[in-house]
């Protein structure tokens, strides 16, 4: 596993339990953080930015406002 830096770490170093825990918790941190969440808040901001729908507009009638 490389880092930015480009450090390399070996993970055979680490007994199997903190092994597993550390895969869990890059696996987690990959499906919260990962290609397909960005994706889905791309479309969310999308959404967000978009003129949205409105219904029809029917104006008010001028002797309706003011009564005259």
């Amino acid at each position: 596993m490389k880092t930015e830096n480009s450090i390399t770490i070996d993970l055979n170093l680490l007994p199997d339990s903190a092994r597993e825990k550390l895969v869990d918790y890059y696996l987690y941190l990959f499906d919260k953080y990962g290609l397909k969440k960005k994706k889905q808040q791309n479309g969310k901001i999308l959404n967000r930015l978009l003129p949205k729908p409105v219904k029809a507009f029917k104006p008010f009638i001028r002797e309706e406002i003011y009564g005259r």
